[in-house]
C-alpha cells in the first residue's frame, strides 16, 4: 500500500497525529497479530528504561510498521493495568517525538501545535525579524511541571509568550504527551483477549522504584488508577494528600519524585476543567516526601466515595 511520502513521515515522527491515525486504519488491521504483541512487548520496555529514540528512516515499510506497532503498544499497555507503564510509556513516546521535531522547520512545530489545540505562530516585527509565539493561555495549559518553564521566567509581549526554539520543542512534548495519554488505559472490555492473555503471559520488567511495594494486593485500589486518568474539577488538595501520594508512594513504591511528576501530570489535566486552584509543585511535593516518612496508605473506597462520590464515578463502568 502507497503513502504520501509527506504524510507518512509526519506521521511516523508524531504517530498520535490525525496522519497517523489515517495511514493505522489504512493498513487494515484486522486480527491480531503475535508478531505485533512481542514487538510491542519490547517497545514499552524501552520506552520504561529511558531508550526509546527517534531514528531517521527512508523506507515506508519500517514507518508504517511503526504507526502499527503504536496502536499494539497502546493496547498491551492498558492490558497491564498499570497506571506506571501508561505514563512512562507515553512520556517516552512524547520525547521521541520531540527528539524528531527538534531538528525540523519551524512550519511543522506550527502544524503540530495547532493538532494539538496550541496557538504557536510566527510573529514578523517592523524590523524585518521575527519571533515565535504562543498565546497566553495555552503556554499556562502545558508548562505546569515541565522544570524551568515557570511563567516567571518567560518574556511577554502583546498577549503572548515569545518562545526560543528548545523552549517551544518542550512545550510541544507536553501537549504531545497528553494527546498520547488521551483513551488510557482502554477498559479491559474493550481490549481484544489475545492482548490480555499476551499481557498475563509475559509481563514486562519495571524500575524496582516503580514496581509495587510488598504487601499491596492488586485489585483493590483500581478505582485509583482509574482516578489517575479522570480528571476532577474539585476537592484536588485532598485527593492528593489522602488519596493519590500514598497510593503511588506506599502502594506503589514510587519514589517521593517519581510520584509527584504523575501527580504534577494530572493537575495539569485538571486544571484543563478548570484552573482555579492553589495545587503547587511545592505542595505536591511536600505531601509525597509526608507519604513516605510516615507511610501513610490512601483512603478506603468507602472513605474515597465520601470525598468524590458526588464528583466523578469511579466504582462503575
Amino acid at each position: 500500500m502507497q503513502f504520501d511520502d509527506a504524510k507518512l513521515d509526519f506521521a511516523y515522527k508524531y504517530p498520535f497525529s490525525n496522519a497517523a491515525k489515517e495511514i493505522i486504519s489504512a493498513a487494515g488491521i484486522s486480527k491480531i497479530s503475535y508478531a505485533y504483541l512481542s514487538s510491542a512487548r519490547g517497545h514499552l520496555e524501552l520506552a520504561i528504561s529511558g531508550k526509546l529514540e527517534y531514528k531517521r528512516t527512508s523506507i515506508s515499510s519500517v514507518k508504517v510498521d511503526y504507526l502499527v506497532n503504536y496502536a499494539y503498544c497502546r493496547m498491551l499497555a492498558s492490558a497491564y493495568s498499570s497506571i506506571s507503564v501508561t505514563s512512562k510509556y507515553a512520556e517516552a513516546e512524547a520525547a521521541r517525538s520531540a527528539e524528531a521535531l527538534s531538528t525540523s522547520t519551524i512550519e511543522e512545530l506550527v502544524s503540530l501545535g495547532s493538532e494539538l489545540n496550541m496557538k504557536i505562530a510566527k510573529r514578523f516585527k517592523p524590523e524585518s525579524s521575527s519571533e515565535l509565539v504562543m498565546y497566553f493561555n495555552d503556554f499556562l495549559r502545558y508548562s505546569p511541571g515541565v522544570k524551568g518553564l515557570e511563567l516567571v521566567n518567560q518574556k511577554l509581549s502583546d498577549g503572548a509568550v515569545v518562545l526560543d526554539w528548545n523552549t517551544a520543542v518542550r512545550l510541544v512534548q507536553s501537549a504531545s504527551r497528553s494527546k498520547i495519554m488521551e483513551g488510557l488505559p482502554i477498559k479491559a472490555s474493550q481490549l481484544p483477549q489475545e492482548v490480555i492473555s499476551f499481557a498475563k503471559s509475559y509481563r514486562i520488567s519495571m524500575p524496582s522504584t516503580a514496581a509495587r511495594a510488598p504487601g499491596a494486593i492488586a485489585g483493590q485500589r483500581d478505582w485509583i488508577e482509574k482516578l489517575l486518568n479522570t480528571p476532577i474539577p474539585d476537592v484536588r488538595h485532598r485527593t492528593v494528600n489522602l488519596i493519590l501520594a500514598p497510593y503511588l508512594v506506599t502502594v506503589k513504591g514510587m519514589s517521593p519524585e517519581e510520584a509527584s511528576k504523575v501527580i504534577n501530570d494530572y493537575i495539569a489535566k485538571c486544571k484543563l476543567i478548570n484552573p482555579d486552584t492553589k495545587i503547587t509543585e511545592r505542595y505536591v511535593e511536600y505531601q509525597c516526601n509526608y507519604a513516605k516518612k510516615k507511610g501513610m496508605k490512601p483512603l478506603s473506597q468507602a472513605r474515597a466515595k465520601e470525598l468524590l462520590g458526588g464528583i466523578v464515578d469511579l466504582w462503575n463502568d
